[in-house]
């Protein structure tokens, strides 16, 4: 596959690289020794560093909050056997609610109709049209972080099974990996992944990664493997797509040995039949505001954000945001596709063509965290907008109906409502209004907002309103099949 690689001009991230100069760095480079080694029961192993990595303002002791949220996990598993309170599934759950059989891809490409199918956490496999130079459709295929199976059957087992495994995806153009922890970047799955594709389709997608993760991919097999910093791009098909590396606020290690020495991510995904880019966001902290703006100032309008849901917990705020906050996240980036026009009606806000999905969530136990936690969250927060009702004189702390939120959840109402009370619109007299009421701004989320089933599939029409009726994947074995043979034709 044919790629070009560059990098926005004047983009400003959060991440900072520092040099690695310690006497061990010296000595590796100067013999070539290879970053990575591959070990017994460890895989492949850092030995040396080039750089370290951690994100503007981040000063946390990442290796002490990881031992935490360890023996934190394990408290809780133990106390899960005798407290079903503690269990990860609440007690009379069916199971079978969690998953739908959707085909993976359309069965037809069309334009500005972007598809993306979760696999499990954050595994999605996107399909994104785009228009060869000789103006026909087609579609190009991009998997984000590849994990199957336990990450440690005994210490993190997974815990719902995957959408579709590694053997049956479809023929993938790029492999997207946000950071450089086992829940995103798992040896044996990429392992997988290549010696299937180039089994199935003769093919090898084209792998980008963080900075500081080039060692251990070439190691693995792959021959195609770029690195990038947030503000780094790469285009393929004569620029018909282009991937652009955004900031995300996290941190990355893969052995007790090595963290931050390699770099984190997220991704902005444009397409010439696309109105607008696909966001994925990766694992991260909730983005300072500048980082979202330098985003949108150099990506242009999200139409299409993937957001984390949690893990919600103690020791996590530092790299991780909470459920909660990819509803602050959708008010941010609705708030800039607005801009400062004052004409839209409500009807009109409520139809603005802008779409959050949730992934990173329902599929391990981290800490106390539980499969439902993100749509309890989310919930809780809907509820206290709905009870709040006007934006004056508002009172948070001694609202009844504010009571259950958590304070991550408390801080994301805050900032919904602040957001919501610069947004200006006409009402239906056309008089230009100032403050969005807050049971509007619940319809707003609802409407825009979905955590999907694994294995699901949903189609975006990203010039159509949202209007809560979410347009997905047929659950036909038929059409499975066929999309299948016509990948392998196609290859």
């Amino acid at each position: 596959m044919i790629y070009n690689t560059g990098r926005l001009d004047g983009y400003v991230s959060c991440v900072k690289e520092t040099k690695n100069t310690s006497w061990w760095a010296q000595f590796c480079q100067r013999h070539n020794i290879p970053t990575h080694i591959w070990l017994p029961i460890l895989g492949y192993t850092r030995v040396w560093a080039e750089h370290y990595y951690r994100y503007a303002g981040d000063t946390a002791n990442h290796g002490a909050e990881a031992t935490k949220i360890f023996f934190h996990t394990i408290f809780h598993r133990i106390k899960s056997i005798f407290d079903a309170g503690s269990r990860y599934f609440p007690a009379g759950f069916d199971k079978s609610t969690i998953y739908a059989k959707d085909a993976i891809q359309p069965h037809e490409v069309k334009e500005n109709v972007f598809s993306t199918y979760w696999v499990g956490h954050a595994t999605q496999i996107y399909t994104i049209p785009y228009y060869k130079a000789g103006g026909e459709l087609s579609s190009f295929t991009v998997v984000t972080d590849p994990v199957q199976g336990h990450l440690n059957f005994f210490l993190y087992p997974r815990l719902t099974r995957e959408g579709v495994m590694v053997q049956e995806y479809p023929q993938i153009n790029v492999i997207f990996l946000s950071h450089a922890h086992r829940d995103h970047c798992d040896e044996g799955t990429l392992r997988l992944l290549l010696k299937t594709q180039r089994a199935s389709y003769n093919s090898e997608p084209v792998v980008l990664t963080t900075k500081g993760s080039y060692g251990m991919l070439k190691a693995i097999g792959f021959r195609h493997v770029i690195e990038m910093l947030p503000g780094d791009y790469v285009t393929f098909e004569n620029n018909s797509i282009r991937i652009v590396s955004v900031d995300s606020l996290h941190w990355a290690n893969m052995c007790s040995h090595d963290a931050h020495t390699s770099a984190f991510h997220g991704a902005c995904i444009g397409s010439n039949a696309l109105s607008g880019s696909i966001y994925f966001a990766g694992d991260t902290a909730l983005p300072y505001e500048w980082v979202t703006n330098e985003m949108t100032k150099h990506c242009g309008r999200i139409a299409c954000s993937m957001q984390p849901g949690g893990p919600d917990g103690p020791w996590m705020e530092t790299t991780h945001q909470s459920s909660a906050a990819g509803l602050l996240m959708h008010m941010r980036l609705l708030k800039k596709h607005l801009g400062d026009e004052k004409n839209y009606s409500l009807s009109e806000l409520l139809a603005k063509p802008l779409h959050t999905v949730y992934m990173h969530t329902k599929t391990f136990k981290l800490g106390a965290i539980r499969f439902n936690d993100t749509d309890e969250s989310i919930a809780r927060v809907l509820n206290a907008l709905r009870a709040i009702g006007s934006l004056e004189n508002i009172d948070i702390k001694n609202n009844p109906a504010c009571s259950a939120l958590t304070a991550p959840e408390e801080h994301v109402v805050h900032e919904i409502l602040k957001i919501a009370s610069t947004i200006m619109f006409r009402d239906d007299n056309g008089v230009i209004v100032k403050g969005v009421p807050a049971p509007v701004v619940v319809k707003i989320l609802e409407q825009q907002v979905r955590i999907p089933k694994i294995g699901e599939r949903v189609d975006l029409d990203l010039n159509a309103q949202a209007d809560g009726t979410w347009h997905h994947g047929a659950s036909d074995q038929n059409e499975l099949q066929q999309d299948q043979h016509a990948a392998e034709i196609a290859a």
